[in-house]
């Protein structure tokens, strides 16, 4: 804090004359002359360098909120807060008495909270915006209890959430083919003529308020790329419901920007917060028990806001399957592989709770080529069918590529369990191929294998799942003696 004895200000302040006079264009004629980012630069100074003024407090605060971007929104409350928590009683403008001084900066304050709040209708979010609902409701119940304390009286703080709220992306997800084959008629003209007619209603009524010539952005700009590209998949996913390439592009938005791990602690986790585990449990439920249409929406808006949490996308990808779209389930998973690959850290990172970005279940999914390869049936199939593949390859002469195939989907398997069976599976192709002699040493081999297996070595992740489940914290180890 700067000391009330050595504040430097003054009106005839060079940085401050040209703060005023810009900030004057302000809601003229001449605002498309204000020079905003200048004009940030001279508040920031003039508030650390020289004085805590209430004026420039409210110059600043305009700057950061005539953005219309949230989170500049939320730090403008956020620097609000923490003026009046720290400067509040020492601020300028200082009059001839304290209570006059007092008066003037009520009166600065209350403008200040009324732009605030007009700000807040004009806000131009994304889904990643989704992300800073809970902590601004946190700034705005902060900042009531600060200006009630600088005994303020204001009562529209409600419309910042509010606002906040209804300018967050309220987009249309696929449609339920089930329901729409159930809506069929008879008579195919008929039906051709409702359908032209539905589409056409709601394209209409769907699509969202976007004009494409709106969608200006400076390129340098990562957070307004970023901002944009949001709004384009929420457009294609209206416009073209059924297609994927609004999912796709959602996805890009979020991570073509993450180049690095978030850094991990000496415990092996980092600072990023976790989705709920009530939410994950309940949109889980919903999948299994009654998926629509506003729970992918739901579901790819929580993946939107959190851009680690990989789980999210293998959710949004059987449920889009479940409402009968193949294609956009794969290209979720196609992404969501892709930003694995450019970062394998990925797999292995933790929340702050300690809780896995990627966990078992989704791991598979990536690995195998979709949903139902999410279990253990399915990974069987896996090497069933690679085991066929390769069979298929040798009829033609080609033993080492056919070979190859099955060693493939070895080194890709984590599990010890699952490593058995593609080791089976090799030897399978042995014994089919005329190999019986090689195929009767693994044979043996792998018998020799299983009967010095514990069951927390044939498979970890059962044993683990079992450990979380029970509560139990310490290996099972008289289970693994039985065993």
């Amino acid at each position: 804090p700067i000391n009330q004895d050595t504040n430097d200000w003054s009106e005839d302040n060079e940085l401050y004359t040209f703060l005023d006079e810009e900030m004057v264009k302000f809601g003229s004629l001449r605002a498309h002359e204000l020079d905003w980012h200048r004009a940030e630069k001279a508040a920031i100074s003039l508030l650390r360098e020289h004085c805590k003024h209430m004026r420039i407090l409210a110059h600043l605060a305009v700057c950061l909120q005539q953005s219309k971007d949230g989170e500049r929104y939320l730090l403008s409350i956020k620097l609000i807060n923490s003026f009046l928590e720290h400067y509040w009683d020492l601020s300028q403008p200082l009059a001839d008495s304290s209570q006059r001084s007092l008066t003037i900066k009520k009166k600065i304050l209350t403008q200040i909270l009324q732009r605030t709040v007009q700000f807040a209708s004009r806000l131009d979010l994304t889904e990643g915006d989704q992300a800073l609902t809970a902590d601004l409701s946190r700034e705005v119940e902060r900042l009531e209890k600060n200006v009630h304390e600088a005994g303020v009286e204001y009562e529209f703080f409600w419309r910042i959430d509010n606002d906040f709220n209804k300018a967050l992306p309220k987009e249309i997800s696929i449609p339920d083919k089930t329901k729409l084959a159930s809506q069929k008629v008879k008579n195919n003209t008929d039906k051709e003529q409702k359908e032209t007619t539905g589409i056409q209603q709601k394209t209409s009524s769907n699509t969202p308020q976007i004009n494409i010539h709106q969608l200006h952005f400076d390129a340098a700009n990562e957070r307004e790329v970023k901002q944009t590209l949001f709004k384009v998949a929420t457009l294609l996913n209206s416009i073209a419901p059924q297609e994927s390439l609004g999912y796709r592009v959602r996805r890009f938005a979020l991570w073509f920007n993450i180049s690095t791990l978030p850094l991990e602690k000496k415990d092996g986790t980092t600072e990023m917060m976790p989705v709920p585990a009530d939410r994950v449990l309940e949109y889980s439920e919903a999948i299994k028990n009654s998926p629509s249409e506003e729970l992918l929406q739901n579901v790819e808006h929580s993946v939107a806001s959190s851009p680690f949490w990989l789980n999210g996308s293998y959710l949004s990808s059987r449920l889009t399957k479940v409402l009968g779209h193949e294609d956009i389930s794969e290209a979720i998973r196609e992404e969501t592989l892709c930003f694995t690959k450019r970062l394998p850290g990925l797999l292995t990172a933790k929340f702050s709770d300690g809780t896995d970005f990627v966990d078992e279940t989704t791991r598979q999914w990536l690995r195998s080529g979709g949903e139902h390869a999410a279990t253990s049936q399915e990974g069987a199939d896996a090497w069933g069918k690679q085991l066929q593949s390769a069979l298929q390859v040798a009829e033609s002469g080609d033993y080492k590529d056919a070979i190859l195939l099955l060693e493939k989907g070895a080194r890709e398997a984590e599990q010890p369990r699952n490593q058995f069976y593609w080791r089976l599976a090799t030897a399978d192709f042995m014994e089919n191929t005329g190999m019986k002699a090689i195929a009767r040493e693994e044979y043996r081999s792998l018998l020799a294998t299983t009967e010095k297996l514990s069951v927390h070595a044939w498979e970890p992740m059962l044993i683990d799942l079992l450990r979380q489940k029970s509560g139990a914290s310490e290996t099972p180890s008289k289970l693994e003696k039985d065993s």
